[in-house]
């Protein structure tokens, strides 16, 4: 022995908790960092949308670059509840939410439940998982069904600010189950809206719902915002050219 005292199996169990810990925070301000480089424009709307003590609802977290701005913004102040559809990532949320301590960040499983008509051939994901909060997309289909957002936000007496979607197409299902919210607080909307995944016609009447609405929209090309009145299939979402705007925001 060379006078190294070993370390017992609760000391080596902290060790190497905290040694992840400390790896995980390096990775996410790596990523906070690509984030910021590549997507500007989009974070600063958001940074500028939100102050201390208000409430964002964040549906698609993903990757969380988004989350880590949200948070940094409201520092301790607020709340912010993420929805996030894949399992894996909704644990890894959680995990994060453990190793900085967010006390005022909340993780839910989310889940799409529709009935499908006949003839329709659109891909709806219909699991019930325990503990996942379940949107109904039957909401405005001609079912006698509460819009699922709207019941969960009264319910948890939730006024939000910010609403940010990201739901693989299915962003105009969770707009209108949570229109009596829109009409009421009038919070900023911070969409990921992608002709390839939605397809054109469905983008265009997600923007004209939201114009019923009073909404003035605006997509994010690099840092500036553009009225979205100039948005051209064509043009911003071509994959031929350099760049492709995938980010709206409405307010």
């Amino acid at each position: 022995m060379t006078g190294t005292i070993p370390l017992n199996r609760f000391s080596e169990n902290r060790f190497l908790s905290a040694c992840a810990n400390i790896l995980e925070r390096c990775r996410l301000s790596l990523r906070a960092s690509r984030a910021r480089k590549h997507e500007n424009g989009v974070i600063s709307c958001i940074e500028n949308s939100i102050e201390e003590g208000d409430t964002i609802i964040d549906i698609g977290s993903g990757e969380f670059n988004y989350l880590y701005f949200m948070k940094r913004k409201l520092g301790n102040s607020g709340k912010i509840i993420a929805f996030e559809f894949q399992p894996s990532l909704y644990q890894h949320l959680n995990y994060i939410k453990r190793i900085f301590r967010w006390k005022n960040v909340d993780i839910e499983l989310i889940r799409f439940y529709k009935i499908l008509q006949a003839g329709n051939t659109e891909r709806i994901i219909t699991s019930r998982a325990n503990r996942a909060v379940v949107l109904n997309l039957n909401a405005f289909a001609g079912h006698n069904i509460s819009p699922a957002l709207d019941n969960y936000f009264n319910d948890h007496d939730i006024k939000p600010r910010l609403i940010k979607i990201n739901a693989d197409g299915n962003e105009l299902e969770i707009l209108r189950g949570c229109v009596d919210t829109l009409r009421k607080y009038r919070p900023s909307l911070i969409l990921k809206c992608d002709q390839r995944i939605s397809g054109k016609q469905k983008l265009l009447d997600t923007f004209n719902y939201l114009a019923k609405l009073n909404y003035t929209g605006h997509f994010i090309l690099d840092t500036i915002k553009v009225p979205l009145i100039n948005f051209d299939f064509n043009v911003y979402q071509n994959e031929c050219n350099d760049f492709y705007c995938t980010d709206f925001i409405f307010k």
